[in-house]
């Protein structure tokens, strides 16, 4: 079980800084300068941000295991 979500994790963050990065070179063609004011911070706020979906999606993933109705509650 542990593979399936650890791929889903290198999955969704993947297709998130893609999604960044097409979002910067498009900012980037229309002559925006996307770049923050403090990179650590963008970067930590990011990393932040991967690291509470993981563990909400790991809780998900093991009370699903127990009680299958509980993901038609989280989706509600």
């Amino acid at each position: 079980m542990f593979h399936v979500v650890f791929a889903d994790v290198i999955i969704e963050t993947v297709t998130g800084f893609l999604g960044l990065l097409c979002v910067f070179t498009i900012l980037i063609a229309l002559g925006v300068d996307p770049r923050p004011a403090d990179a650590m911070t963008a970067i930590s706020g990011d990393l932040a941000a991967i690291c509470f979906g993981i563990g909400i999606g790991t809780i998900n993933v093991e009370t699903v295991a127990f009680f299958p109705a509980w993901i038609m509650g989280y989706q509600l």
